[in-house]
């Protein structure tokens, strides 16, 4: 079967010089130009460009692209004056499923704008049947901040049986331009729409190399963290979705960690005041994320009661609701405070200074970061197996509890130095790792909730008319929580073997000794 094939040409190409030197090859039939819009959109961290797929809305219809092969696998009408912000926002079932594959609970924000002028010409034969089509399209960015480039962009469509004429002009249309694969073309596109694709990860992606000092590195480290704190603070601000806090918040402890763990390279008044004053930021954003955490969970845990039960619990999420608003506009308040920002300030100072100052008393400052590197991750690992190597049925909670922070400063440092280290081996480290820390965090979030809920329904109850079947609906929200955290507890033991056992110890001891 014939394919489509698509061009992009010169930024002089003449639409209509392109079409007339057409017609003197063939006969045409050329249509009207059409012109629309389109608004191209993706989640902060380009879920959808990262998953080979491009979303647009033109004329109130949204399409769904594949940019593998080109094609529109989804389409939905939208008819609303406000546009859809999240998956669950649109109506048409599949078109919803597709986007909740790839977004999860991240919103939708607008990626930029074109204009398209699209001109067909159709080829035909000598009895006037089209044979085949031809689209012609000027795209132009709507950026208004700045002139954009034209993009021109030639689609060959064929008819079958007319395999000829496509080799024809397709030998014409090479002549002219170059053949692009879609994800090229979309990511052409959204250039001249002012934006670049995946120009934000959460990821650390940290290019260290082992010829660096363990000062060097730890610069580079900290400075991509501290670029991750601030590319959230807007999203944050303006409340688009949930995760640009959660990343914010890692980015915090992923600081406090490293100038915990890398030891020996600033100064030790350096790293008690930042270490004091980051945690000071990480705690500002506790409950703001915990009202989040229960606010996402809102679905999970109306399908935990009796249907009968679900609609009492409405008033505990109103609750949460209206506590979360008061607190997103207190965080916002300390985003934009002195403390934080002048903090900030003197922290990326302090990371882009070019003294030596104080480099004498920091031992590790000058050594190579590879072996230090290993050093490190080798005591956090026996750090992890001493702990969970006595954790059984009978061993407290709080254990556990510290076990999963331990976990947290192992996974950090396997991150942090992953590149220096082959890439197959540490991505399965910390595969396997996450797993066990899945196990660990799911366990504390329950144990967590549990009194926090007892809590809320203290608070939520006195003010509501049906206080009883709401008392009974979050009674026993909480009572199947406490049998979810027995079955997690109980789930421990496997994921820890998995953990330790003997190949991932070798793997360990060859990498990091």
């Amino acid at each position: 079967m014939a394919q489509v094939e698509k061009y992009v040409m010169l930024d002089t190409l003449d639409n209509k010089k392109l079409a007339g030197e057409i017609s003197q090859k063939y006969p045409t039939k050329i249509e009207l130009p059409n012109y629309t819009k389109e608004t191209y959109y993706d989640t902060f961290d380009w879920r959808l460009f990262n998953n080979c797929l491009s979303l647009f809305v033109s004329a109130n219809e949204y399409s769904l692209r594949s940019l593998q092969d080109d094609a529109i696998v989804g389409t939905t009408q939208w008819k609303s004056k406000e546009p859809p912000k999240f998956w669950w926002d649109f109506h048409q079932a599949s078109f919803r499923e597709k986007l909740k594959r790839v977004m999860d609970m991240r919103a939708l924000i607008p990626r930029g704008g074109v204009e398209k002028e699209t001109q067909t010409v159709c080829i035909l034969d000598d009895l006037e049947k089209t044979v085949l089509r031809l689209r012609i399209e000027k795209i132009q960015g709507t950026n208004a901040h700045k002139k954009t480039p034209l993009i021109n962009l030639v689609t060959l469509e064929p008819v079958k049986g007319y395999r000829k004429y496509q080799r024809d002009i397709s030998q014409f249309l090479s002549n002219l331009g170059k053949k692009r694969e879609a994800i090229k073309i979309f990511s052409m596109v959204l250039s001249a729409a002012g934006e670049q694709s995946g120009d934000y990860s959460s990821k650390l992606h940290i290019k260290l190399q082992s010829g660096m000092s363990a000062k060097q590195a730890t610069v580079i480290i900290l400075k991509r963290l501290l670029e991750l704190m601030r590319q959230n603070e807007a999203g944050i601000k303006t409340d688009i979705d949930t995760e640009f806090l959660h990343d914010f918040r890692v980015a915090v402890r992923r600081t406090r960690s490293a100038l915990t763990q890398i030891k020996g390279i600033f100064p030790g008044e350096i790293i008690r005041r930042f270490k004091k004053d980051f945690a000071a930021v990480g705690k500002s954003t506790n409950q703001l994320r915990d009202l989040d955490v229960y606010l996402l969970n809102k679905e999970r845990f109306k399908a935990m009661l009796p249907e009968e039960q679900r609609p009492k619990l409405e008033p505990l999420f109103q609750f949460l609701e209206a506590e979360r608003k008061k607190q997103h506009h207190e965080f916002v308040q300390a985003l934009n405070g002195a403390f934080y920002n002048e903090m900030l300030t003197q922290w990326k100072t302090l990371l882009n200074s070019t003294t030596e100052s104080g480099e004498d008393r920091a031992k590790n400052a000058t050594k190579p970061v590879v072996g230090l590197a290993g050093k490190f991750i080798c005591k956090q690992y026996h750090q992890v197996m001493n702990l969970g190597n006595v954790i059984n049925d009978s061993t407290p909670d709080e254990e556990l509890h510290k076990l999963r922070i331990e976990c947290k400063k192992l996974r950090y440092l396997l991150e942090f130095y992953a590149a220096l280290f082959p890439q197959k081996e540490m991505a399965f480290l910390i595969k396997q790792l996450k797993s066990l820390q899945d196990n660990l965090g799911e366990f504390n979030d329950l144990c967590v909730q549990q009194p926090e809920l007892k809590k809320f329904m203290d608070r939520v109850i006195p003010s509501h008319n049906e206080s009883i079947a709401t008392a009974v609906a979050i009674g026993g929200l909480i009572a199947n929580l406490y049998h979810r955290q027995q079955q997690v507890r109980m789930a421990f033991s496997q994921k820890f073997q998995e953990f330790s056992r003997q190949e991932n110890a070798v793997l360990y001891q060859k990498l990091f000794r």
